[in-house]
């Protein structure tokens, strides 16, 4: 489990890539109730920094703090490790825009 606020950032090692295998990244997450906002950005990039991908923008608002599911659009690893990093894009203001995450995987797909 991870909570993002404002523009922070979590950053993994993630290893067992199989090259040419495709693979989706899954996740819970949801927005901290009667404040801000927030989104993150999701990239992955191998382990020598060559071969970025996003993996895409998702918003989370502030009126229902129910987990849900997101899934990313399919991506494949050129190496057997990446860094997956996950960073917050609303700037701290007069409220604090902050995420919770939860169950996230790495999983093949056909």
């Amino acid at each position: 489990m991870a909570l993002i606020q404002s523009t922070g950032s979590i950053s993994q090692l993630v290893g067992g890539f199989v090259p040419g295998t495709s693979y989706a990244l899954t996740f819970a997450a949801s927005g901290r109730l009667l404040y801000s906002p927030q989104m993150v950005d999701i990239q992955i990039v191998n382990a020598d920094g060559t071969g970025a991908e996003d993996l895409g923008v998702y918003s989370f608002g502030t009126s229902d703090p129910a987990y849900y599911v997101y899934t990313s659009p399919a991506f494949s690893r050129i190496s057997s490790t990446a860094r997956l990093t996950i960073t917050g894009l609303v700037p701290k203001g007069t409220l604090d825009a902050t995420v919770f995450l939860d169950s996230v995987q790495i999983v093949p797909v056909p």
